[in-house]
């Protein structure tokens, strides 16, 4: 990137379609039993997992968590949050399908729940309704389904993306 006169921290547009389009898969528009929908905007998607923070940060306070941290911007993991003496490393995941049972996890994301086995949460916030008519789209509403701790023994993880880098010639 920096041969291109660019930041380092730009990303190039081919990826950064790839990840846009990344997102509007983890984040769907349409509500259904398993699929996810495509073409969510930035600000859709930004609605829609700022509503499943709020959730979980509340399901998980009822629950009697306490120091529950949005960790979201600088962890491969969403709240830090304690019960009981115990730490806990949170992963929430929102959606406007009817049922969350299909997501996308990063593999910094999967790694990290495989290395802390018993000491992570998976909440899942189904049934977002997302209203589009302003500006600004809003999101309400969502049932939130806890894992806890989150065994992902039982989930099947499939690779679904690569990312592709030239690799030097040697002549």
């Amino acid at each position: 990137q920096e041969r291109l006169g660019k930041s380092p921290a730009i990303d190039q547009p081919d990826l950064m379609a790839a990840r846009d389009l990344f997102e509007e898969i983890a984040k769907p528009r349409k509500r259904s039993g398993t699929g996810q929908g495509r073409g969510l905007s930035h600000q859709e998607r930004q609605a829609i997992e700022l509503r499943a923070m709020s959730v979980a940060k509340a399901e998980l306070e009822n629950m009697g968590f306490t120091e529950v941290t949005d960790k979201s911007r600088t962890e491969s993991y969403d709240f830090a949050a304690k019960k009981d003496g115990i730490d806990w490393l949170v992963e929430v995941k929102g959606t406007t399908s009817f049922e969350g049972n299909s997501f996308l996890l990063t593999a910094a994301e999967l790694k990290l729940h495989k290395a802390n086995l018993g000491k992570t949460i998976l909440a899942i916030v189904s049934d977002i309704d997302l209203n589009r008519s302003s500006n600004e789209p809003r999101a309400s509403g969502g049932r939130i389904e806890t894992y806890i701790p989150w065994d992902i023994s039982i989930w099947e993880f499939e690779p679904i993306s690569y990312q592709a880098k030239k690799l030097l010639k040697i002549s």
